[in-house]
């Protein structure tokens, strides 16, 4: 459980300092491979969590895009 967790902050360690729209739809999808059943209830939910905060910085991505278009 505690290696998972590892790979869970380590994706979203790299998305957050690529920050990249591409390593974020790479990081969602080996995240969303932790969400299935043979993993165990804490897994996924952990991996959820980091899901929904990639989530988050797509959206403050886009976000600082639209500030600074002129």
């Amino acid at each position: 459980t505690r290696l998972l967790q590892a790979v869970c902050d380590a994706v979203f360690s790299i998305c957050r300092f690529m920050g990249r729209p591409a390593f974020y739809r790479h990081g969602k999808d080996i995240l969303a491979r932790l969400l299935y059943p043979q993993y165990d209830t804490k897994v996924r939910a952990y991996a959820a969590q980091t899901l929904q905060k990639i989530a988050a910085l797509g959206k403050e991505q886009a976000g600082n895009k639209i500030k600074s278009s002129p």
